[in-house]
């Protein structure tokens, strides 16, 4: 079996509580970081493979500080596979998104991914880290939304806004916490089937 973590970054420093999406810059908190070491503690004795990281500096800092528990040397590898969602909103205040309900999806031109685009890209992901590393265990640092269309997909819900209702079931808390650990454990044996999820706090 092969074994996919992904985490979603530690908390950011944001002053100005606004949406920064792909926004440069954003770094994380000293709360981040401490969640970020609790997720290296998490994986420290663990055989992992490869750690992988979204290319914005929130999600390379947590990868670098679980890297840094590692008993072994990992080095993060930089990926846009998993980067966060392109959406018209980075910028704009939190109080607004809160307004949204957090929708990023409803109403948006084509130039802007729907949770369809990023199930494509979390599966083209999973396709590629399951030929390299088959049989082993790897890790994926992420962003939230990527992580919730990873959870809804694995658990053969439509990749649709609407789908998020469904997580109060799967997620504590009705999304990923920062440095929260969804792992996908997939049967080497079975190509196409969906495989077992988890969900651990590490704090």
């Amino acid at each position: 079996m092969t074994i996919i973590h992904l985490v979603r970054h530690g908390l950011v420093h944001n002053p100005k509580r606004i949406y920064y999406g792909r926004m440069p810059f954003f770094r994380l908190s000293d709360e981040g970081e401490a969640q970020a070491q609790f997720a290296g503690k998490f994986f420290a004795d663990r055989q992992i493979a490869a750690l992988y990281s979204s290319p914005l500096l929130r999600a390379r800092q947590t990868a670098k500080l679980i890297a840094g528990n590692h008993a072994g040397a990992l080095v993060p590898r930089i990926t846009r596979q998993i980067i966060e969602v392109h959406s018209p909103y980075d910028g704009w205040p939190q109080a607004v998104m809160e307004g949204r309900n957090w929708d990023l999806y409803t109403g948006t031109s084509a130039e802007y991914e729907q949770p369809a685009d990023l199930v494509a890209r979390i599966q083209t992901f999973f396709g590629q880290v399951r030929q390299r590393h088959r049989g082993q265990e790897v890790i994926g640092v992420t962003h939230g939304d990527i992580v919730v269309f990873a959870t809804i997909w694995a658990h053969g819900l439509p990749a649709l806004q609407q789908s998020k209702s469904h997580l109060a079931s799967i997620l504590p808390g009705y999304y990923p916490a920062n440095c929260g650990i969804a792992t996908f454990t997939f049967d080497d044996a079975a190509p196409d089937q969906l495989p077992r999820y988890t969900y651990t706090r590490p704090y």
